[in-house]
């Protein structure tokens, strides 16, 4: 069942497998969310997970749920980013996004407090946002650690 916590704040290290999201009162670790990304003409919306939260400073958030469009639009987003893109190809408003939503979508029972799978997930997440794994092999991955 969704509930109506909601939050607003600045995002950085965006990555094809998710990003941070600097908040006060971030989500508990194991929070499944819908997160809406913006920053001039450019928007993500997908659903996430929570596999990294520090009070007084931000989460994580792994993005496991995307459409085929907003895929496409956070791959030419992180290509800018990244400079990837020719700098003809990066518009002018192309900056850091900026989260204008994050929702928690349903209870956090279900998060495992171990520690040592809190570490393997963020540590997912951080190798999949760095392009060091690829988007397969964090989806991959993510699937073993939910087993």
């Amino acid at each position: 069942m969704p509930t109506q916590t909601r939050l607003s704040g600045r995002a950085s290290d965006l990555g094809m497998g998710g990003c941070y999201v600097d908040a006060v009162s971030p989500f508990p670790i194991g929070a499944s969310l819908m997160i809406k990304l913006v920053s001039g003409n450019r928007n993500v919306a997908a659903k996430g997970t929570v596999v990294y939260a520090k009070a007084g400073m931000g989460m994580g958030v792994m993005f496991t749920e995307i459409s085929a469009d907003q895929k496409e639009n956070l791959r030419a987003w992180v290509g800018e980013l990244s400079g990837e893109l020719p700098q003809e190809q990066i518009a002018s408003e192309a900056a850091m996004p900026y989260v204008e939503q994050a929702a928690i979508r349903e209870p956090v029972a279900a998060a495992k407090q171990t520690g040592v799978g809190d570490a393997l997930q963020e540590l997912v997440l951080l190798l999949g946002t760095k392009g060091v794994l690829s988007e397969d092999q964090v989806e991959r991955l993510r699937k073993k650690m939910d087993k």
